[in-house]
């Protein structure tokens, strides 16, 4: 199975997490607020959920058949731990505790 497919299946869903949290910030300003309260209820519910993403599904099926690690979650995975492995190389994301073997 090709790369491009699990690229593809990663760009898909970025663009859903974008839109759903741009639906949560818009809802508000175009919609009643008895329309939109439980509509951003159910947007935040979806996000946070332990409930396993189907396309977090998909996503770890092709890593499979890639040979790929799978993955977890797909926001600590793509966009959470990039930012800490940037920072820790940058210095600024240590914790220091002297009874830490691994602190810097």
């Amino acid at each position: 199975m090709p790369r491009y497919i699990l690229w593809t299946v990663v760009t898909t869903h970025l663009i859903v997490i974008i839109g759903n949290l741009v639906s949560i910030l818009l809802l508000p300003v175009f919609m009643p607020w008895y329309v939109a309260l439980p509509l951003m209820s159910l947007l935040i519910n979806l996000l946070f959920a332990p409930v396993p993403c189907p396309l977090t599904k998909l996503e770890n099926k092709i890593r499979k058949e890639l040979e790929m690690k799978e993955i977890k979650h797909f926001v600590g995975h793509y966009l959470v731990w990039p930012i800490k492995r940037k920072l820790r190389s940058l210095g600024q994301y240590t914790i220091k505790r002297s009874d830490d073997e691994y602190s810097t």
